[in-house]
């Protein structure tokens, strides 16, 4: 490769995942050193050949951590896309790249921990961990890629936020993708039937920053996840209250038991650990209400806010 082939070539990558691969090395590593000191018998008297050949194998593998931790990220040249993991690195050829994307590096469980994805042509995806960022990516990230895939003309179109091939992971209300009045909420892997546009006390719902191809569902009764998380968010709450109860009964038996028996048993401790099943219970509640309103809102079942809100607006007529 030439020199002005190596200029050309764009190589992107964020200081946070590669601090936290080298700190993990290194704190593996320490565990790993402190372990021959501290460890089993069999370990802390073993031959001295053993251990020097032991710290020998772990300095190497340890040097080798701090070095692939500090090389991650995502490289794009002429002759393909090579995304380099901790564990593994991905080569394609640019034949072979359908488009980037925006990604989550920390799967499923992640709604904030953003990182691009490169989505081939077969349909399969690699996340590109080298160039993680907590929240939003920044501008300077997503130009650089913006710039390298527009000299190579791989698609795309990246909006900054953390999402499974383009669709955004963080659940909420949304306007509607498909440009009726009204909003939908979004799971994080489906669409709600048509929300009122005024649900939420009159606030309008954000625009969903992604292109939608998913057929959107009808309120004929079938979407089930606000009543499946309003029955979870409830059983959580009778838990943390039947909780609280009982810590509070504890504290008041400690109490009559310290006075009848002059034994020095203090409730504020039983008090302390009643406090938060009490604050989650506090939360739980209005969640438990929330789902309620959105699963009678998205079904039009009897009572729900859409019909209360047409109902209202027929008697203004």
């Amino acid at each position: 490769m030439t020199k002005r082939e190596r200029l050309q070539a764009t190589n992107v990558a964020t200081w946070e995942p590669r601090v936290e691969a080298i700190g993990g090395a290194l704190f593996v590593g320490l565990c790993a050193g402190l372990w021959v000191k501290d460890g089993p018998h069999w370990v802390t008297h073993a031959a001295r050949p053993v251990i020097v050949a032991y710290l020998v194998i772990l300095a190497a593998v340890l040097t080798w951590g701090c070095m692939r931790g500090w090389r991650i990220g995502l490289r794009v040249d002429r002759d393909g896309v090579m995304v380099r993991n901790f564990f593994r690195s991905h080569r394609f050829t640019l034949a072979e790249v359908g488009c980037f994307t925006d990604g989550s590096s920390r799967g499923g469980e992640s709604r904030h921990w953003w990182a691009l994805c490169v989505v081939l042509r077969d349909g399969r995806a690699v996340t590109a961990r080298g160039t993680t960022r907590s929240g939003p990516p920044s501008e300077k990230t997503l130009t650089a890629i913006r710039k390298a895939a527009g000299r190579y003309q791989i698609p795309a179109e990246l909006t900054g936020a953390a999402s499974n091939r383009g669709l955004p992971r963080t659940p909420g209300r949304y306007a509607d993708p498909g440009g009726q009045a009204g909003s939908r909420f979004w799971t994080g892997r489906e669409w709600s039937p048509l929300l009122p546009a005024d649900l939420e006390n009159g606030e309008p719902a954000p625009e969903f920053p992604a292109k939608v191809s998913l057929p959107l569902p009808e309120p004929d009764g079938s979407w089930q996840y606000a009543a499946l998380q309003a029955r979870r968010s409830s059983v959580v709450f009778a838990t943390l209250v039947a909780g609280t109860v009982l810590l509070l009964a504890a504290a008041l038996v400690a109490e009559l038991w310290d006075h009848s028996h002059h034994k020095h048993y203090d409730p504020g401790l039983w008090l302390t650990l009643a406090a938060f099943p009490a604050f989650f219970a506090f939360c739980a509640w209005p969640a438990a209400k929330s789902y309620r309103k959105l699963d009678q809102a998205a079904n039009r079942r009897p009572g729900s806010v859409a019909l209360r809100i047409r109902h209202r607006k027929q008697n203004s007529r």
